[in-house]
């Protein structure tokens, strides 16, 4: 269960009740395909990802990945490339802990468009705003692009620091 997202979910939808917010949990769907290993045929992390991505029939503002350790890295990255092949022009941000701490290497893949380190909740929240203004050029704490990324700014996204205002996950 990706709480940290539903978090960010309940945040964002709080400040902007009209978002529309799709999560794809993967690591329960990969979960899934392990525990049913013996009766599906083999097939790659590439054909996984792309299977997940399949049934999705609208066209995405913005494609987020949680990438929270390590050793997600390259899956994160898979799935970044897959979501630019399907939706071309969609922002794609990725955020958590290993993004916080690695994010100008991260913001050197030709498939990552913007990198939030630290909580997120207010930065996203800034973030999707500009985003359905048409807004291209921002200048958001926490929230990096290749261009800032080269400025060599070391700065986290401001935190909510009352856990009273952020909502209770939403599950929907």
């Amino acid at each position: 269960m990706p709480l940290g997202l539903l978090d960010l979910s309940a945040y964002l939808k709080s400040q902007i009740p009209d978002v529309k917010i799709d999560l794809l949990d993967m690591g329960k769907d990969l979960y899934k395909f392990y525990i049913e290993r013996d009766k599906r045929t083999a097939i790659s992390l590439d054909q996984f990802i792309d299977e997940e991505l399949a049934p999705i029939n609208y066209v995405p503002d913005i494609v987020g990945i949680s990438c929270l350790f390590s050793v997600s890295q390259r899956t994160s990255l898979l799935i970044a490339k897959a979501a630019r092949h399907k939706w071309g022009e969609a922002k794609i941000i990725i955020g958590g802990n290993h993004a916080t701490n690695f994010y100008k290497y991260l913001l050197k893949n030709e498939n990552i468009d913007y990198v939030f380190r630290g909580e997120a909740e207010k930065s996203l929240v800034d973030f999707v705003r500009h985003i359905k203004n048409g807004d291209i050029k921002f200048n958001i704490a926490g929230v990096f692009d290749k261009d800032k990324a080269r400025e060599t700014k070391d700065e986290l996204s401001e935190m909510v620091f009352n856990i009273n205002d952020i909502p209770l996950p939403v599950f929907d």
